[in-house]
């Protein structure tokens, strides 16, 4: 083997991380060298399988739904790679949400946090009035968006909110992430586990690459991780979380009886209130 072989096939690992990830067979370049084709063609197979999905039989779902969406609003998001930038189409984005998610979900409420400067802030409480929703986050403007991502203090701030309601409710946080890391003040992981016990779904919409810490968050919570492709991929991701989630086992279940009062066949006389104030009287 030759000096130029080696430099061809390159080492082991490399070889063996390409074929794991498929890269190769999932973002092929066409003549131009560009791989936009096999992303659009990527983003229809993902839409394809969305209709195509048949929703499980025998299932409850989750119609109380307590949901906080955690926005990233660190420096990152004013990145131009989804043009005019990452935060005006999210913006855009989740106003279009916040339709669609009361026309599925009419009594659930939703609350909005805002992270920056590794601060979470809750800009909006919890909330069925999507009018109102939609006026706030209208309102923000792009150069609020400044410092480091914060994911432990947005997760800390919907958990004080959340962990008070009954056990009955879905109660689920969204978390739109663009920076590629967290700056937190303990074990973040120690936080997941809490959510955990707290029947706390979290699920993470990922703007920039896969990271490890956002998997886990969803592996441990039961929730979805995705990462965005194109600003119409991400609408799609964002749609997934309109349907109500299947109820877990463990939630609370108060049967509740509404109905008319029941008849009672009374067989002994009675009497009418006058006729016993009348002679109490008399």
């Amino acid at each position: 083997m030759t000096v130029d072989d080696d430099d061809q096939k390159g080492y082991t690992w490399e070889a063996g991380y390409a074929d794991g990830l498929n890269i190769r067979e999932v973002l092929e370049e066409d003549e131009g060298g560009s791989i936009e084709k096999s992303i659009a063609k990527l983003v229809a197979e993902t839409r394809k399988k969305q209709r195509t999905l048949e929703k499980p039989a025998k299932i409850r779902l989750g119609i109380m739904r307590y949901v906080y969406v955690a926005i990233d609003c660190s420096r990152s998001m004013t990145s131009k790679v989804m043009p005019p930038s990452r935060f005006f189409v999210t913006m855009k984005i989740l106003s279009n949400f916040l339709d669609k998610f009361f026309e599925q979900n009419p009594i659930a409420q939703i609350g909005l946090i805002l992270v920056k400067d590794k601060k979470a802030e809750r800009f909006v409480s919890l909330t069925g009035n999507v009018r109102a929703l939609k006026e706030n986050l209208n309102s923000i403007n792009e150069a609020i968006c400044s410092g480091d991502f914060s994911l432990q203090n947005a997760l800390q701030l919907a958990l004080t909110n959340l962990k008070s309601l009954p056990g009955h409710v879905s109660r689920e946080v969204i978390v739109i992430m663009s920076s590629l890391s967290t700056v937190d003040p303990g074990n973040i992981f120690s936080t997941f586990e809490i959510l955990r016990g707290h029947n706390i779904r979290c699920s993470v919409i990922g703007l920039s690459a896969e990271l490890f810490v956002c998997k886990q968050l969803a592996k441990i919570t039961n929730g979805r991780y995705d990462v965005v492709l194109d600003a119409d991929h991400m609408e799609m991701l964002l749609a997934q979380h309109t349907a109500p989630p299947p109820s877990t086992k463990a939630a609370e279940c108060n049967a509740i009886r509404v109905a008319f009062p029941p008849h009672i066949n009374i067989k002994e006389r009675s009497f009418c209130v006058w006729w016993v104030v009348f002679f109490s009287f008399k």
